[in-house]
């Protein structure tokens, strides 16, 4: 193959470019461009500290997309700063970003690692957490696309913190050279592994290798990626706007021309298959040496023209060969294209796809010539409903991404949906029993925190986690386990851990004339939740992206989009999100006509705190941790309520054998952890 050229530290890596941007060896002029923010002297909850500007590139494209939303929403608590590349930050803004309430990082080998990880060593030290936005692998690998040339299989020798195999290797930092990459890395590992900074990746495989480099202390959310050109892309494709091309060309490229992204191995490729035709989009300039007669190149972008040729092609590759995280290229190419065909990597996105979404080649281009020549012979198209399930989920979790990097916490916001959505009459969940069948077929093969959807009534029902889903909809929907006899036709119903919604939906639906206050503390799952009930026209209800708890100065909460959040006791291990409390929302002279309480551990603080306020309450749902061994136990609960004028049952009691605990001396108990819920009601009718 011949080699691709123009790997000089001293070029600029531009959208068809080398990956090597520059070099950091002489002192640089200070400057700092603000991307967004309100005015100069307005203190923010968020400073972002980026080293790429709203562009065209791949990470310029994630940056315009928060700009956006957050023009969009009108926030004020949010300032990002932007250090042009090949410029210091000043001292001052370095300050600024150090002083902080919440930080958040953003492509640091542009601005500078070393000035990076001073401020996360020093916000450490501050006692402040920083959040780090990972979007490729250059928390341990030093060339931030763990890949080497003459290999086609990511590499993983680094990880861990061994950073002295590669330097042994010889590899380079990249994309800016500036002599402290593996420093960085290593500083990164201890600051990581003690648990002073939150982890941010987009994908579960890129979280399993943040897991495997900084242990099991650290903490690292799942958060997705979405990009500014992405809106129009999916929004045709949701609209039956791509049109049906003459397909002219067999095989198109889709990436930079890197060997980490696969330059290389495509036209290597190529060389084995002389009767199938490539298309790169990319200057012939950027090689030397011959280039198959196969191989058509032009340099285009996306906007140019790169699009509409995709759907002129029988296939389009996206050949990483690094754990790639989710690549535009992949994200584009999988809803614009016919057929996508990736380079299988056990540590990429690619491989955490659907069976039959894409073609999946053989690292060995002897047996991926083989593939290709195949796919390119028959046509190969992925199943039409499998493509539109998962393009349909991909978006539904992937939208938020801003939601949940840069949560609002000086104040609760109110949860609005993905998208609008058509305000229909309400409709009924279909038959429950049929509903948890179909899920509980999936469940043992569908992975934990991978959202997706299923359909009742041709509505889509949203989800987080199937796991989760599955027991919440059997308690609530198939068990009717809070189904209540209302003091009041039209009960006002406040719904604290709404989740997804399914409490409340099920409510809306039980009670048509009640009126719903819910409360859900990660702010992903509160636009779920409330995307859910727009789905099925309930317009009773309001969703606020909000903890509740005993004051309202915001909470540290810790959780990865499953039914475990909760907020954290020591106030470390999460991001601080905003918070209400829930007394005063008791104390507004209005009557609860139930007051449903799913908090992960949070009741042993709330309902003591409520106290007296519990006597605006009719009915009560409260499900009660008592998970480890810091937690009170359901009979501190119990002696407010009977305080308060409420009789009560316990129902539900399950014990909690995943968590660890003690082996209480009876043969029909295993562990001293439960969970139960406990269902109140005042003692007469009056409310007294």
């Amino acid at each position: 193959m011949a080699p691709a050229r123009g790997y000089s530290p001293l070029r600029r890596f531009r959208d068809n470019g080398p990956e090597q941007v520059g070099t950091m060896t002489t002192p640089m002029p200070e400057a700092i461009v603000e991307v967004y923010g309100p005015a100069p002297h307005v203190e923010t909850d968020w400073l972002v500290l980026t080293g790429i500007p709203a562009d065209r590139t791949g990470t310029g494209r994630f940056v315009s997309h928060i700009v956006r939303d957050l023009t969009t929403k009108g926030r004020q608590d949010v300032r990002i700063l932007c250090a042009p590349l090949g410029h210091r930050i000043p001292d001052a803004d370095l300050e600024r970003a150090v002083r902080a309430p919440n930080f958040l990082l953003l492509h640091p080998q542009f601005f500078g690692r070393r000035e990076a990880i001073e401020i996360m060593e020093r916000r450490a030290a501050a006692g402040r957490r920083s959040h780090y936005y990972v979007l490729d692998s250059s928390f341990f690998c030093a060339t931030s696309y763990n890949h080497l040339q003459n290999e086609v299989q990511p590499c993983l020798r680094c990880l861990g913190g061994r950073m002295e195999v590669g330097q042994a290797t010889g590899c380079r930092p990249m994309p800016v050279e500036d002599g402290f990459g593996y420093e960085f890395i290593q500083r990164l590992h201890a600051l990581g592994r003690d648990g002073h900074v939150t982890f941010f990746v987009q994908n579960y495989n890129h979280g399993r290798l943040a897991r495997m480099q900084f242990g099991p202390r650290a903490d690292i959310q799942e958060v997705g990626l979405w990009c500014g050109d992405w809106d129009d892309v999916f929004d045709d494709f949701e609209h039956g706007r791509l049109s049906e091309e003459q397909q002219t060309v067999d095989v198109v490229y889709h990436g930079h021309p890197s060997y980490a992204k696969g330059i290389m191995w495509i036209i290597g490729l190529a060389t084995r298959l002389p009767q199938v035709s490539f298309f790169l989009p990319i200057s012939r300039e950027v090689f030397q040496g011959e280039i198959p007669p196969n191989i058509m190149m032009l340099s285009l972008s996306w906007e140019s023209g790169l699009a509409q040729l995709m759907r002129r092609a029988k296939l389009v590759a996206v050949p990483s060969l690094w754990s790639a995280s989710i690549e535009g290229a992949l994200a584009k190419s999988i809803v614009s294209a016919h057929a996508v065909a990736t380079v299988h990597a056990s540590t990429a996105f690619s491989s955490e796809l659907p069976e039959g979404l894409i073609a999946r080649l053989s690292p060995d281009l002897n047996q991926a010539a083989s593939q290709v020549q195949k796919l390119v012979a028959e046509s190969w198209r992925p199943d039409p409903a499998l493509k539109s399930r998962f393009i349909s989920a991909f978006a539904g979790f992937h939208r938020q991404v801003v939601d949940r990097i840069l949560p609002p916490v000086s104040a609760p916001v109110m949860a609005q949906p993905a998208r609008p959505i058509p305000q229909d009459p309400p409709l009924v969940i279909g038959d429950p029993s049929a509903m948890l069948r179909e899920v509980g077929l999936l469940r043992p093969f569908f992975p934990r925190r991978l959202p997706g959807h299923v359909l009742t009534e041709g509505r889509p029902l949203r989800f987080a986690d199937l796991h989760s889903f599955y027991f919440q909809f059997q308690q609530i929907f198939n068990e009717k386990l809070y189904a209540f006899d209302p003091a009041e036709p039209a009960p006002y119903i406040l719904d604290c851990g709404a989740h997804i919604g399914l409490a409340s939906l099920f409510f809306a639906n039980q009670y048509p004339g009640c009126e719903i206050e819910a409360f859900e503390a990660d702010p992903a799952l509160a636009v779920l939740a409330a995307e859910n009930l727009k789905n099925f026209g309930v317009n009773q209800a309001r969703v606020y992206a909000a903890a509740v708890w005993s004051h309202d100065q915001g909470v540290v909460f810790s959780g990865a989009g499953d039914d475990a959040g909760h907020v954290s006791a020591d106030g470390q291990g999460g991001r601080r999100l905003p918070s209400v409390r829930l007394r005063d929302w008791l104390e507004r002279g209005r009557r609860v006509g139930l007051l449903k309480m799913d908090v992960e551990g949070a009741e042993y603080t709330l309902i003591p705190d409520c106290g007296e306020a519990l006597r605006a309450v009719d009915r009560m749902i409260i499900e009660v941790h008592h998970l480890e061994d810091s937690q009170g136990r359901v009979g501190d609960i119990l002696g407010v309520l009977s305080a308060q004028g409420f009789e009560y049952m316990l129902v539900d009691l399950h014990q909690a054998t995943w968590e660890k605990g003690r082996k209480p001396p009876f043969g029909v108990l295993q562990t001293d952890k439960d969970l139960v819920t406990v269902l109140a009601w005042r003692k007469n009718k009056n409310n007294a």
